[in-house]
């Protein structure tokens, strides 16, 4: 995975980390606490060791724990030493149950934020601070691992727009892949594997890479050809350091947390707030596809799904979709049938 390559990892042994995390960690051992400052930075450094690609999104979510710990104990957010305890993670289940119960957020984020409170105790317990393993509440997990976001076409349309109106070159990247992965339904992890060699514009092709789903190549559009040549007439600005298609600023390969960024600093330049993702365009081509009567397997190989049971889901979820937006149809509601059927029979 490109993305590792970006990853600064100390050549130390395992004994000398946990060694140096301990002592850092765990300054307050005799009071039997636990700071959370620099246990966070460890915790981070811990999950880009383990190479997971979104170990600065885990970490952030532990950051708004802590939050929600003091605020909901009435210790300032400046407090340094606490231990963490069941009950800590508990008030924090009931912080985010409220939330769900007022429509703030769902249950499949709730499940995210959780996972990676786990994370964070597994963490601990193999740092040997805490003696307990966390399990997330099954009505938290109840269909939380995914989540069907679909992006209505106006919507997209703004956010394009609120793009293009940028008076840098940079527009023409963002632009790029804003559209690639609603175009082919990528991975964002995918578009930092691209190098210019992957694509070829004379057959319109576009070789995609992950360790998830191997490798693949599409066919592109003849718009998105356009876009994606005026991208590269500017790609010298960036002071290119590889062959990588597409940079950042600083000319080396984008990275997986560079596209989540992007994504959310134009949607709050669009919309205002936090709108449109990465994730959410990959659904909306899948669910687009599905409507356009895209074969299952064909939409699966384009996907980049190892198994089918992945691309069916966008199925039932589609099927669900179709039936909340054609309920106001029903023609028993429109011609008062459900009138009649509240009635006792005489």
């Amino acid at each position: 995975m490109v993305l590792t390559k970006h990853i600064k990892i100390e050549n130390k042994s395992e004994t000398q980390v946990i060694k140096k995390t301990q002592k850092n960690i765990y300054k307050c051992k005799k009071k039997n606490t636990l700071n959370f400052t620099i246990g966070i930075q460890e915790f981070k450094k811990y999950m880009e060791e383990s190479n997971y690609c979104s170990a600065i999104d885990h970490s952030t979510r532990v950051k708004y724990f802590t939050k929600v710990l003091y605020k909901e104990l009435g210790y300032p957010e400046k407090t340094e030493d606490y231990k963490i305890k069941p009950i800590h993670i508990e008030i924090f289940e009931k912080h985010l149950q409220e939330k769900i119960n007022k429509g703030s957020i769902s249950v499949p984020t709730s499940y995210v934020y959780l996972l990676s409170i786990r994370h964070f105790c597994e963490f601990l317990s193999i740092r040997k601070v805490i003696n307990f393993v966390y399990t997330i509440p099954q009505h938290f997990r109840s269909n939380a691992k995914r989540s069907n976001e679909y992006v209505e076409v106006e919507a997209i349309l703004k956010l394009i727009n609120s793009v293009n109106s940028r008076d840098n070159a940079i527009k023409f990247r963002n632009i790029s892949i804003i559209l690639l992965i609603l175009e082919t339904g990528c991975r964002p992890i995918e578009v930092c594997n691209i190098n210019i060699s992957d694509l070829n514009f004379s057959e319109r092709t576009i070789i995609l890479r992950s360790v998830k789903s191997g490798q693949r190549k599409l066919l592109l559009n003849k718009e998105l050809i356009k876009i994606l040549k005026l991208y590269l007439s500017t790609r010298e600005l960036y002071h290119p350091s590889s062959n990588s298609f597409f940079l950042r600023i600083n000319g080396l390969r984008i990275s997986r947390k560079s596209i989540t960024n992007m994504f959310h600093q134009e949607s709050i330049r669009a919309f205002g707030y936090k709108y449109i993702s990465a994730k959410a365009l990959r659904h909306t081509y899948a669910t687009n596809a599905i409507d356009s009567g895209t074969h299952i397997e064909d939409l699966s190989n384009s996907m980049g799904h190892k198994h089918w049971i992945s691309t069916y889901y966008y199925v039932n979820k589609n099927v669900n979709r179709l039936l909340k937006n054609t309920l106001i149809y029903n023609p028993f509601i429109m011609s008062g049938a459900d009138e009649n059927a509240n009635k006792n029979p005489k």
